[in-house]
């Protein structure tokens, strides 16, 4: 089973991702490694890719091995591999002119391409895999105390970590210099986890996604995905309020506060 949390805004995405491979065995989830390689950087982009080891085994060999990659490239392939009932899922942040795209390919949602980017002060958190109701309220909550990235992605998978979630943890940063990995680190794991070593078939079950935002800093800000609806600083002229503009980006409803000549008026 597999998690991946996202915190992306327009600049920079951040991915990290579990090394936990487990099989069923009569009923039970049980262990069976720690570095099974589910997020991985191909050119500009971070990829997470989870569902049978066997078609995601093949699925990233053949993007590895393709130099030139786009996200169409990347959905065939995936189609071409699928076999079965089981869940297969996509993940891929990459840099283009300076923004951040998001790309999800899903078995479930019948391949198709889910785009996401964030407008300036934009924050979208995503939480991606096995019980993903609760991962996405810790990290969030996390985000809200503050702290390093990398410390609010540990906290979180050793707030997470059980038979199916932990092991070696793995985090990306995709911005304008393009894809990376920043850092690899182990968590405390208090559960018994059970390993063997005779397993010929795991699988990393994916249970659903999970969509939010929110601001990282103190300032709360309340937006829609297309920035038609926000509620918070106007950073253009210092003020602060409610803004509501139509699909040509145009103002058409603002409500509050802001600054004129140097008094702040309503």
């Amino acid at each position: 089973m597999s998690v991946c949390l996202i915190v992306q805004q327009k600049d920079k995405c951040f991915m990290c991702s579990d090394g936990a491979i487990t099989s069923n065995i009569n009923g039970a989830n049980i262990r069976v490694s720690n570095k099974g390689e589910k997020m991985f950087v191909h050119k500009n982009a971070s990829i997470f890719c989870s569902g049978n080891v066997k078609i995601c085994n093949k699925i990233i060999k053949r993007i590895k091995n393709t130099d030139e990659l786009s996200i169409e490239d990347i959905k065939t392939i995936a189609k071409d591999e699928y076999y079965g009932k089981s869940f297969l899922e996509i993940f891929v942040a990459c840099n283009k002119s300076d923004d951040i795209f998001t790309y999800q390919i899903s078995s479930y949602n019948n391949f198709e391409i889910v785009e996401r980017t964030c407008l300036s002060g934009q924050t979208h958190i995503l939480s991606l895999g096995y019980n993903s109701d609760r991962n996405f309220e810790i990290l969030k909550k996390l985000i809200v105390k503050g702290g390093s990235v990398a410390d609010i992605f540990k906290n979180v998978f050793e707030n997470i970590s059980c038979p199916e979630i932990g092991g070696d943890i793995s985090l990306n940063i995709v911005d304008k210099s393009g894809a990376k990995l920043i850092k690899r680190f182990e968590i405390k794991e208090d559960v018994e986890i059970k390993k063997i070593s005779d397993i010929r078939d795991a699988y990393f079950i994916i249970a659903k996604q999970l969509v939010g935002e929110i601001i990282l800093g103190h300032k709360l800000y309340i937006t829609s995905e297309n920035g038609e609806f926000y509620i918070g600083d106007m950073n253009e002229n210092a003020g602060f309020g409610l803004s509501i503009k139509d699909s040509n980006d145009v103002q058409r409803v603002f409500l509050g506060t802001e600054l004129e000549n140097g008094v702040r008026k309503a």
